[in-house]
């Protein structure tokens, strides 16, 4: 083979490699995640099992990040108690996801206005959860 052929065929080789390259870079922009969609309680108000399962552990985590951010709030000075607030909105949006749920607002509902469901009441208390009645004290 002569010299020329073999410089073309280096050019080709480089050429192909940058054509993968740049199209694999396009396969990684293409599997972006999608943003998160707002949460809408179910038409008919009702949970399963595993949505009450999501909520416990959901719940026990939130309760663990807040009381963690709630040290770090003792004794802060106005800046840190803004920037530890930030970051505890931060995380109590993205713990209901790591756990299946559509973030706060999911936990939030399945907390306040899902045990407003005689039925869901009813799972809630089977898997452990009391109630307290909202009229209470």
């Amino acid at each position: 083979m002569t010299k020329s052929i073999l410089i073309r065929l280096l050019l080709l080789a480089v050429a192909l490699v940058g054509l993968f390259s740049f199209s694999g870079c396009q396969k990684e922009a293409e599997k972006a995640p999608e943003a998160p969609k707002e949460f809408s309680p179910p038409v008919d108000g009702k949970v399963g099992a595993e949505k009450v399962k999501q909520f416990l552990l959901t719940h026990e985590a939130l309760t663990e990040v807040s009381a963690h951010f709630l040290a770090d709030w003792d004794g802060a000075s106005s800046e840190a108690a803004h920037r530890i607030r930030g970051a505890l909105e931060i995380a109590r949006e993205k713990v209901p996801r790591r756990y299946g749920l559509n973030g706060y607002a999911e936990y939030h509902w399945l907390l306040t206005e899902a045990p407003k469901n005689a039925a869901n009441a009813a799972l809630f208390e089977k898997h452990g959860i009391g109630l307290i009645p909202s009229d209470a004290p």
